[in-house]
């Protein structure tokens, strides 16, 4: 609970007067999620002693409202980038690549919060107990680096490093490797393509404010309606969760179980799914955030 109060509280903006209640001295304090604002009036009732009250808390004399506003993306810029010439070329390219096995795609930063480990572990149960898929799958892991100096990013990476050689050894072959996984970031064209020549992107994160990694790819996968499976520790979840499917990444044999779900997904639920998180990726844009956010 305190985790999840102090990461809503620095996500959130500073509080801003309302337009509506200007003689009241009213002000407001807004998050990603409600999920976020309801531990905010928590630890403020709980930890503060405050005065909590439904959508809000009071202080000095001031009614503080809380309230979710959820931040998207540019999402038409993500869209019209398919047209390029430089992302076509590289949607031609990674096809050649990629051409026989279906992708997954994970990208996150090298950090704890991202779950790196617990998406491996599940990928390595996922292939443990469905033979025959080690040639017949790839996930594609970017995990920008991140705090490289600090000791405990450094052992992070390290055991990232030994699962990805362990899966590597154990299902791999001399012309086929189940994880290719990069330490670096890619560039903006080649990360479009990949978003959109994929079949599931997998986020696994254990603590997430949103995680727009999940809207980039879905405004990328108009064409191929690719599946997500998100964890229900991001905040994109309480949005995109209906169209995705929806995860707890420390339930290893669960996210393996969900893998096998994406993978196996006839046509027809796939368009389904896309089609609900495409329409809300679609609306919510980072332009209508900004609007409602700034009076």
């Amino acid at each position: 609970m305190w985790n999840g109060c102090l990461s809503a509280g620095l996500a959130s903006a500073s509080p801003t007067r309302t337009a509506k209640h200007p003689s009241r001295k009213s002000y407001l304090r807004r998050f990603h999620t409600y999920e976020y604002a309801r531990h905010f009036v928590s630890a403020c009732t709980s930890l503060l002693g405050l005065e909590g009250r439904l959508g809000g808390i009071k202080f000095k004399g001031r009614i503080v409202k809380v309230d979710a506003f959820p931040i998207g993306i540019d999402a038409q810029h993500f869209k019209e980038s398919l047209d390029l010439n430089a992302v076509k070329g590289e949607i031609t390219e990674f096809k050649s690549v990629f051409a026989g096995p279906k992708v997954m795609l994970g990208v996150d930063r090298l950090d704890m919060i991202k779950g790196l480990l617990q998406k491996l572990l599940a990928f390595e149960k996922f292939l443990e107990e469905n033979k025959g898929w080690e040639s017949k799958v790839v996930l594609l892991q970017i995990a920008a680096p991140t705090r490289s100096d600090v000791p405990e990013y450094q052992e992070l990476k390290s055991q990232v490093h030994e699962m990805v050689g362990r899966v590597n050894g154990k299902f791999g072959t001399f012309k086929t490797y189940p994880i290719i996984y990069l330490d670096k970031t890619v560039e903006f064209e080649a990360l479009c393509a990949l978003y959109a020549i994929t079949d599931v992107a997998l986020i696994t994160s254990l603590r997430d404010g949103m995680n727009l990694v999940s809207y980039e790819y879905v405004a990328c996968q108009e064409s191929n309606k690719g599946v997500l499976i998100l964890s229900e520790f991001a905040g994109a979840a309480q949005s995109l969760g209906a169209g995705a499917i929806v995860v707890n990444p420390w339930n290893i044999a669960e996210v393996a179980g969900a893998i096998k779900h994406a993978l196996d997904m006839l046509p027809d639920e796939r368009e389904r799914r896309h089609k609900h998180n495409y329409k809300i990726v679609s609306a919510h844009t980072a332009q209508e955030w900004a609007k409602n956010y700034v009076w």
